[in-house]
């Protein structure tokens, strides 16, 4: 064979396709039962935080998965996230009340959204709703740790006899710093009450 006919192989490089798994109607239906379920709790005055849990869930969940592969149809996300804007205004009365309920144009929002994610789930693939559903986790374990060093205690080390032991600020009434100069003596004094301070002079 001659040299002059001989072509150099291309090097594709590999890019792996998304592996489209359809929503089958087996989970798609328990979508539905959940929110669904949820929703009928509120029409019958038995809505709990349990319900709202559920329902912002799934929505969160659906929601993801659309910022993850956007629908053709722009609308089918804005109605989805209508419904979380009544959610969240739902959540903060509860959360401020201790009492959960939809009112009744927070109902409709979210049932809107609800028939809209029905409507669309069949369209979407299962991957996708996994990879959602392991980010909004991942952000509430964020939050809760958040959360939780927020709620921590403060301390102050104080001496008690040869020991330091830790008192918390709120049970301090007033406290007294100072600097100590070359001769031990105190300097810069300041006297701490209840979040008020004030300098002493040494």
């Amino acid at each position: 064979m001659s040299r002059r006919n001989h072509k150099p192989k291309r090097c594709k490089r590999y890019v792996p396709k998304h592996v489209h798994i359809p929503v089958l109607r087996g989970l798609r239906d328990e979508f539905g039962f959940v929110l669904h379920a949820s929703l009928a709790a509120a029409e019958a005055g038995h809505f709990s935080k349990d319900h709202y849990d559920r329902i912002g869930g799934l929505l969160n969940t659906i929601w993801g998965a659309m910022e993850l592969r956007p629908p053709k149809e722009a609308s089918v996300k804005l109605v989805i996230e209508g419904a979380m804007r009544a959610m969240n205004q739902a959540g903060d009365r509860g959360a401020a009340t201790g009492v959960w309920s939809l009112r009744d144009l927070e109902q409709a929002a979210i049932i809107a959204g609800i028939q809209k994610a029905e409507e669309y789930l069949p369209k979407m693939d299962v991957l996708t709703l996994h990879e959602s559903i392991t980010r909004f986790k991942v952000m509430q374990i964020e939050e809760e740790a958040r959360n939780a060093k927020q709620a921590e205690p403060r301390y102050i080390m104080a001496k008690e006899g040869d020991n330091l032991v830790k008192v918390p600020l709120s049970e301090i009434r007033s406290i007294t710093i100072a600097e100590m100069d070359e001769n031990n003596n105190p300097v810069n004094v300041h006297k701490i009450v209840r979040g008020t301070e004030e300098r002493i002079a040494a």
